[in-house]
């Protein structure tokens, strides 16, 4: 097992993790400073419009990395997206309020959120095809939940800072400091990504295709990019649930001062990391098809009772809800990289991948946190989220039947072996 190359994939996927999820953390603070309202709701749904702007922006990226990543090389252009991300940070950090320069400022944030997604849309499938391509058959379940939980480690460094930062009492532009602070670390993130090896894999397809041995039909894997595109959806239904959501689901509707909420998810997001880490083992035992439609059976179970946990408004029911929405969201997104890797063959895997779970990411992360709000609003019902994680699952599982018996990666082996 290739270490140096798994490390640096895992700490450059955390770092561009990091900076994504800082608005999300900072999400009442950012509502506040760059879209004031006389209504407080107009302004929490204003914030989140501009934190779910970066998902419809992914599927772009996804695109457009994928495609010079399956061309030129997944190291080259995993370099590249991980600095990219450093620059709207920095915007961000720099920005002056709504007060200052009125509606440029909004406008700015929004225009930053869609350079986040784009860089985004190819770095966090990328990031799992290079480290799995190196690995190949040495436990590729373990390091795709490994690989899965660094966007914990960023997301909870995230949180951990908005914990640090938003004390009371704390000086109007101290929010400020973790987007500068994750500016920085692109840069960090760049330097690690340019001393690792292009993969094996890639490196083979590109020699047999520059001796024209090796042709494949890219309408041959539309069921697969079908499914692809349902696993982003639940992955962002449940995801963007934990991490974009739960703070405001807990400060607004649950009654948690926003410390709380803050310090309450950070335990589920512990939950979160560990779990995709122990279900990713365990995939390379059961495999990674009955792994994924096992945690998806799993999410279901959990989702109700998670919330039931949440609703009570006391710390420990609280806490014991994050765990189990944790564990939940965990044990089907440990296996994505996985499951999704055996779909496509090299030749087209990374645009693929990327593009599928992204516009499946596009069509529910990028809404999940308004829609949630939004109807918790109109409804009082605060069972809506699991409503939302129960009916993704389903259309989850149902996607299975559309996939073939035989493998991608079974058929381009013969492919290789026929040339």
């Amino acid at each position: 097992m290739n270490k140096k190359v798994i490390v640096s994939s895992f700490i450059g996927n955390a770092l561009e993790f990091f900076d994504f999820m800082l608005c999300g953390v900072f999400m009442m603070t950012l509502s506040r400073v760059f879209f004031p309202s006389s209504n407080p709701n107009l302004s929490i749904l204003a914030g989140l419009f501009a934190f779910s702007a970066a998902f419809y922006t992914r599927p772009i990226g996804a695109l457009l990395f994928g495609y010079l990543g399956d061309k030129y090389g997944r190291k080259k252009i995993l370099s590249i997206t991980v600095f990219l991300m450093g620059i709207p940070t920095f915007i961000i950090g720099i920005l002056p309020s709504y007060e200052s320069i009125g509606i440029f400022a909004p406008l700015t944030l929004i225009a930053c959120r869609l350079l986040q997604g784009l860089c985004t849309g190819g770095e966090y499938n990328g990031a799992a095809i290079f480290a799995l391509e190196h690995v190949q058959k040495d436990r590729p379940g373990f390091v795709s939940g490994l690989i899965s939980s660094s966007c914990v480690v960023g997301a909870l460094s995230a949180t951990i800072l908005g914990g640090i930062f938003l004390y009371d009492g704390a000086p109007t532009w101290f929010w400020r400091v973790p987007f500068l602070f994750g500016a920085l670390i692109s840069v960090v993130g760049y330097f690690l990504r340019r001393y690792t090896f292009e993969t094996m894999e890639f490196m083979k397809y590109k020699q047999y295709t520059q001796q024209e041995h090796v042709s494949f039909s890219y309408e041959k894997y539309i069921n697969q990019f079908l499914v692809a595109i349902s696993v982003g959806a639940l992955n962002g239904a449940l995801s963007y649930t934990l991490f974009g959501f739960l703070n405001v689901y807990m400060t607004k509707f649950v009654g948690f001062h926003i410390l709380q909420g803050i310090w309450c998810n950070a335990v589920g997001l512990v939950a979160f990391g560990l779990s995709c880490v122990a279900f990713g083992a365990l995939s390379d035992r059961w495999g990674e098809k009955k792994s994924i439609t096992y945690s998806a059976c799993l999410a279901c179970i959990i989702a109700f009772p998670a919330f039931y946990l949440l609703i009570q408004a006391q710390l420990i029911p609280v806490l014991a809800g994050q765990i189990l929405l944790g564990i939940a969201v965990g044990s089907f997104i440990s296996t994505n990289h996985f499951f999704l890797q055996s779909l496509f063959p090299v030749q087209i895997r990374y645009r693929a991948i990327a593009f599928g779970f992204c516009l499946g990411m596009a069509i529910t992360g990028g809404t999940t946190a308004m829609l949630l709000t939004y109807t918790i609003m109109q409804t009082q019902n605060l069972y809506e989220p699991a409503f939302l994680i129960v009916s993704y699952a389903s259309i989850f599982m149902l996607s299975l039947k559309l996939l073939p018996k035989k493998s991608a990666l079974i058929y381009e082996e013969e492919q290789l072996k026929a040339a």
